[in-house]
């Protein structure tokens, strides 16, 4: 997963979708930040917080602890 993370870094730079890190660029000039995905947090994210058991209980809604066990 830490690949694909980098890989969709990368095209969402060149893409335009995010402005490169490594480039300096004036706070007006940046881009807006807009999300892509019907999901709020990336699937490297989830998969990490669930791992690393930092997941609020207010974001389990219609869920259990136990389903998050599935990235065990």
């Amino acid at each position: 997963m830490k690949k694909d993370r980098v890989r969709e870094r990368r095209d969402a730079i060149a893409n335009g979708t995010i402005d490169d890190p490594d480039v300096p660029k004036r706070l007006e000039d940046a881009l807006d930040f807009v999300g892509t995905c019907m999901d709020m947090c990336p699937e490297f994210e989830r998969v990490e917080r669930s791992v690393q058991h930092s997941v609020d209980p207010l974001e389990l809604v219609g869920a259990s602890r136990s389903q998050l066990k599935v990235y065990y």
